[in-house]
């Protein structure tokens, strides 16, 4: 699902952070970032566009649109 590819995307970045720069604090990319992410990914939004608006990836972190890609068996090619 798209929530978990963010997830997974965000801990890899969060374990990259801290490898090589132990001493600062993981600052986690802004909703714009991680909207461009999904789109380069080929996740579509829950209405079935291309495009991740920043509060959709609010919305979708939040848990909102789990019902959503529950019920949809498909993944990005």
């Amino acid at each position: 699902s798209p929530r978990r590819f963010i997830e997974a995307m965000l801990d890899r970045m969060k374990r990259e952070h801290e490898r090589v720069h132990p001493d600062e604090p993981f600052q986690r990319p802004g909703y714009p970032k991680l909207a461009k992410l999904l789109g380069e990914a080929g996740y579509p939004t829950p209405k079935g566009h291309a495009h991740w608006w920043p509060a959709q990836v609010q919305q979708l972190l939040d848990g909102k649109f789990e019902r959503y890609y529950s019920a949809r068996p498909t993944a990005p090619s």
